[in-house]
């Protein structure tokens, strides 16, 4: 292969690479509302298969009337002295809740001093992340049809509901020790966690916690 060969490879590569990340989506409103409503979005865009969903401007609740699919969703306020806490709410009671599929980068990041409350079933594609030094707590079911390596990275992710982590496992902290706090998984009363691991072993903790709380 010709160095101007490898070379033009090289660049398609990166701009593969590139347009993969998606864009970021911003909410404008700074109350709840529709999500599937252009007017809360800037330039009237709602994001889609890859993007990153920012809610930071946001308070209340954001309402999920159907299943959208994003790459990442994003939650810094900025911090006031008490906790700033988002709910995104399906329409519709489980077992027919309304799915947030995350495909392409598959995380969640929630700031410092801030909560996000997913009323709603969430669909990772893959290998997902939970990152930020704030708070995640599942309300729902995250169901798992695919191989699904669950990285909790920083701060807390609360199951309140079902987990079904498919062919894979958790991998709670990091090896490095994070400078905001160790990483928690917390399980309230009720909630159930299941991972289908035959051939690959437990659960990894990094320095984690794992906490059972009511």
């Amino acid at each position: 292969m010709s160095k101007m060969v490898k070379s033009l490879v090289c660049v398609m590569l990166m701009v593969t690479a590139f347009s993969a990340q998606g864009a970021t989506r911003v909410w404008l409103s700074s109350m709840g509302g529709l999500w599937t409503s252009t007017a809360n979005w800037q330039d009237g865009l709602l994001p889609g298969s890859g993007d990153v969903a920012d809610f930071s401007a946001a308070t209340g609740t954001i309402d999920l009337t159907t299943d959208v699919t994003v790459g990442d969703i994003y939650y810094n306020p900025a911090f006031s002295g008490t906790t700033n806490v988002l709910t995104i709410l399906s329409d519709t009671a489980a077992p027919s809740s309304r799915l947030i599929n995350l495909a392409n980068t598959r995380r969640i990041r929630v700031g410092t001093g801030a909560e996000l409350n997913v009323d709603a079933d969430l669909k990772p594609s893959g290998a997902m992340y939970k990152d930020g030094y704030g708070t995640v707590v599942l309300k729902r079911r995250m169901p798992g049809t695919a191989r699904t390596d669950f990285h909790i990275q920083q701060g807390r992710l609360v199951n309140e509901g079902e987990m079904s982590i498919y062919s894979s496992r958790m991998y709670l902290g990091t090896i490095e020790p994070e400078a905001g706090g160790v990483p928690e998984f917390v399980m309230r009363e009720g909630a159930s966690y299941v991972s289908y691991v035959s051939t690959q072993g437990n659960d990894f903790l990094f320095g984690g916690n794992y906490l059972g709380a009511s």
